[in-house]
């Protein structure tokens, strides 16, 4: 139940910011935003040889730089790097704690995102790429 909770939660928060995806578990950062995509690479494969026990498809998400459901905060710096913002939300639910950490770039005044990750209590449950991203 606390699960379905969760998940309520982090579909309405991408529903009130008007997000959407067809296919969430493929959300990649083929290029680090504004960065070096050797430098990204560097560091997944720094992390995955610095973490034993991590499962084959964590280890292959990291190397690939894709996430997945109930990955850790480490896990999506050492996949996809710092977020460049971070927003904590209060759940109407108290299902947990949820954060969403922003991916983007600075246009002008504006901050455009183009990837967000939803955590809440500390693991992944939702994240999206946005069209621009994909395109980058």
């Amino acid at each position: 139940m606390k699960n379905l909770a969760r998940i309520t939660t982090a579909t309405l928060f991408l529903g009130l910011a008007g997000c959407a995806t067809d296919y969430p578990s493929r959300g990649t950062a083929d290029k680090e935003i504004g960065g070096d995509a050797s430098s990204a690479q560097a560091r997944r494969t720094a992390y995955v040889s610095n973490t034993p026990g991590l499962s084959e498809f964590t280890r292959r998400a990291i190397i690939e730089g894709r996430l997945r459901a109930h990955m850790d905060p480490e896990e999506v710096v050492a996949s996809w790097g710092e977020p460049q913002h971070i927003q904590h939300w209060m759940n109407w639910d108290l299902s947990g704690d949820t954060v969403e950490w922003l991916y983007g770039r600075q246009e002008g005044d504006h901050f455009r995102t183009l990837r967000n990750v939803y955590l809440i209590d500390d693991e992944v449950w939702l994240w999206y790429v946005h069209p621009a991203a994909r395109q980058n």
